[in-house]
């Protein structure tokens, strides 16, 4: 099995649907997570590091394949197309990854807790995403749209600079960059 840069697919991340696009999100210039192909059989990859709100480290994903930073804490749930990590203390869900929707439309789902720089909570659930805010009862900023461009263009969707954003129903399609964050984090902090 050999991987490459995704291109010509359609997955499901945090509800949003990206079709195409090279970096779904992206923190500060680099990729939270990135989207890779079996040269092969052609089926989606998805490569990302997993961690608390205070940095502690829960696990790393690569190309699908999970190893748990701390298996005393956490807890693998599989089945043939289907991972969750979850948290065993509380039963929160960190992960949902099915790697082969019965969807023919999607070629992955993925739904994480995400924690970036300074601890900026991107949630990506299973029907919407939310960045910079966690347990709000505010709606959603945005809703119900698609944003599309020429396939190979090296534009950002959707920018934001130490901003929340709540999506809902969004559709994104062949930008380089999905959702850019710039985050300012102060000196010390990671």
């Amino acid at each position: 099995m050999s991987w490459i840069a995704a291109s010509n697919y359609q997955a499901v991340i945090g509800g949003i649907v990206y079709r195409n696009v090279a970096s779904p999100v992206t923190v500060n210039g680099g990729p939270v997570l990135s989207l890779s192909q079996d040269d092969q059989s052609g089926h989606l990859g998805v490569s990302m590091v997993l961690a608390e709100q205070n940095g502690n480290l829960i696990a790393t994903v690569e190309n699908n394949q999970i190893t748990l930073m701390r298996p005393a804490a956490y807890t693998l749930l599989k089945s043939s197309d289907r991972t969750a990590l979850m948290q065993r203390s509380s039963g929160r869900l960190w992960l949902d990854l099915i790697t082969r929707p019965h969807s023919p439309k999607h070629d992955l789902i993925l739904s994480c807790i995400i924690f970036a720089d300074g601890g900026y909570p991107i949630l990506l659930h299973p029907d919407r995403s939310k960045f910079g805010r966690a347990n709000d009862n505010e709606p959603p900023k945005m809703s119900g749209f698609t944003l599309t461009t020429e396939p190979g263009n090296s534009a950002c969707a959707i920018r934001l600079e130490n901003s929340p954003l709540y999506l809902l129903n969004v559709a994104i399609e062949n930008f380089r960059t999905g959702i850019e964050l710039t985050l300012n984090v102060k000196p010390g902090k990671s």
